[in-house]
């Protein structure tokens, strides 16, 4: 989060997907699909409540019509990518 005005930019919705994520920090959250204040519909926080899956059950998923902005409030999480085009 200390570093999401470098990001806010790159897509009209982060704002308001940093925004949430502040105004969630410290709070005990129900695992859940809730709406994103100040958003479309489409755009929505899914809040988990899991340990991770590891490299070798985490199979590469493309994403051609949606972003994820995944955030690890406790733990240690490692999220990879490639360009979509490799």
């Amino acid at each position: 989060m200390d570093n999401a005005g470098l990001y806010a930019g790159l897509h009209p919705l982060f704002p308001a997907a940093f925004a949430a994520l502040r105004r969630m920090a410290g709070l005990e959250l129900a695992p859940g699909r809730r709406p994103m204040e100040g958003a479309p519909p489409e755009a929505y926080v899914v809040v988990e409540a899991r340990d991770g899956r590891g490299r070798s059950a985490s199979p590469l998923e493309a994403h051609r019509r949606y972003i994820d902005v995944q955030f690890t409030v406790a733990g240690h999480e490692e999220i990879g990518w490639r360009p979509l085009a490799g």
